[in-house]
């Protein structure tokens, strides 16, 4: 209970960050001191839109964090939403299948 009040403390609301040279996605978890590797395991983790403000490392001097570019944010939201579609698909055709082996049972 005291980790996640510890997390909530460190991260604003609605932002997550990410940085390609600091970043890790299997420990990261998206405050500024522990950010994810990539822009997409931040939209997998905010898990739903609208997505928070997602920050990537700085390209200017002196600037840590600026904003993802609408480009790259819109790639990466394609990505997960396939991803998302994929999950579904294979979740029915799970169903279908459960449905069929029941039918067989009740079958014979």
């Amino acid at each position: 209970m005291e980790d996640m009040a510890e997390q909530a403390q460190n991260m604003t609301i609605g932002e997550l960050y990410t940085s390609e040279k600091e970043g890790n996605d299997d420990s990261g978890d998206g405050t500024q001191g522990k950010p994810f590797k990539t822009v997409l395991q931040a939209i997998r983790h905010a898990g739903k839109e609208p997505f928070p403000s997602i920050l990537v490392d700085g390209k200017k001097e002196g600037q840590r964090w600026e904003p993802v570019s609408q480009a790259q944010l819109k790639k990466q939201k394609k990505i997960w939403q396939r991803e998302q579609h994929k999950a579904a698909d294979k979740e029915k055709k799970e169903v279908r299948l459960e449905n069929i082996k029941i039918l067989q049972v009740l079958n014979v």
